[in-house]
């Protein structure tokens, strides 16, 4: 099976119709702050898998994706939706949002909309963090842990300029008008120095 590194993955499996999910609660969600929760799956005989998150005003709206085609089937407003291939037929599907209400959050992902059961899927990886998008797996148990910050490194073939776009670790901002610029040299491994770069990209020398 994939491990992606961290952990095994798990094959879900629905009796009914209707839903089968993972599920906890969790009391940690701060009002006004943004989480994603991420997962990675792959279809078995079922291929729609969803994420809840937001409390919604009791609605507890979900996302779908569809992790056969590799598309997003449902994308309520209350959240901002994304799904990428990882080759194998695995994808992984994450949902962002802002906590809006104080209250205990039932944080599920799984199967929905059943129509028949038994149904499997597979699914491994599931990560709710803070932040706008879902970053590398962390190993978790019954707690929350901190995270390594990422390191971007690659040997270029070209000569060039390497282009990032984000919050450099002192706290200047680069927006994609006028990014921060590194010299790229062919065959020299680079590092994009320290911060919070949300796009990165190398143009070629003339």
């Amino acid at each position: 099976g994939a491990s992606f590194g961290v952990g095994t993955q798990t094959l879900l499996t629905s009796d009914a119709v209707g839903t089968a999910l993972l599920s906890r609660n969790t009391d940690d969600m701060t009002v006004g702050r943004t989480y994603t929760l991420s997962m990675y799956a792959k279809a078995g005989s079922w291929d729609l898998v969803s994420h809840q998150g937001r409390e919604g005003g009791g609605g507890y709206p979900k996302a779908r994706f569809n992790v056969a085609a590799g598309e997003i089937d449902a994308d309520p407003p209350d959240y901002t939706c994304a799904i990428t291939a990882l080759g194998g037929g695995w994808y992984r599907c994450s949902i962002t949002f802002v906590a809006d209400i104080a209250t205990t959050y039932i944080i599920a992902s799984g199967m929905s909309y059943l129509t028949s059961g038994p149904k499997t899927v597979l699914l491994y990886g599931r990560q709710l963090e803070r932040g706008p998008r879902a970053t590398s797996l962390i190993a978790t148990d019954a707690a929350s842990a901190f995270r390594a910050a990422d390191v971007l490194a690659f040997t270029s073939t070209v000569g060039g300029t390497a282009s990032l776009v984000g919050t450099d670790a002192d706290g200047t901002a680069y927006p994609v008008d006028t990014p921060r610029t590194e010299a790229v040299t062919p065959g020299v491994p680079w590092t994009a120095p320290p911060g919070r770069w949300s796009d990165v990209w190398v143009t070629e020398a003339a």
